[in-house]
């Protein structure tokens, strides 16, 4: 009769079977994740990030002066400060960049009508930019945005 034992060999096999395994499971899961890029160009694009982080910083300071008042026909009118040289302003959706709207914009003076279209999007956190130009300086306020 013939009785098998558990060496210290046996041992060392099966710590490193588990250790093969457990290696071969993490790898598995590391290319089952989705890597979404923010673009699909994100390469391709000149990132200029000291310029937006410096027009962030101008937004954040003008967002504080400016008056938002929304009208009843689900308009806004923001009153400046100082007139703008040329303003831009985006909706941009939280998951898909085709979806993206411009908004439709009308300035007299210092006053800003944002016009945002009788039809309603999805009612989803969409995210506002507004690029506003004032003597050549570039401001960005970005707010969330929700119809």
């Amino acid at each position: 009769m013939s009785t098998k034992k558990f060496h210290w060999g046996h041992g060392i096999a099966l710590a490193l079977l588990l250790f093969i395994g457990a290696m071969g499971y993490t790898v598995y899961l590391t290319f089952q994740n989705d890597y979404v890029l923010e673009t699909e160009s994100y390469y391709e694009k000149e990132l200029n990030y000291d310029a937006t982080r410096a027009a962030k910083k101008l937004g954040m300071d003008l967002d504080s002066r400016l008056q938002w008042t929304p009208e009843v026909n689900g308009d806004v009118v923001l009153t400046f400060d100082m007139i703008p040289d040329s303003v831009f302003c985006l909706l941009k959706h939280p998951q898909w960049e085709e979806r993206d709207r411009t908004v439709r914009t009308h300035q007299e003076a210092n006053v800003l009508r944002l016009h945002f279209g009788d039809e309603a999007p999805e009612a989803v956190s969409w995210r506002l930019e507004l690029t506003a130009y004032f003597g050549g300086q570039k401001t960005l306020i970005e707010k969330r945005w929700v119809y």
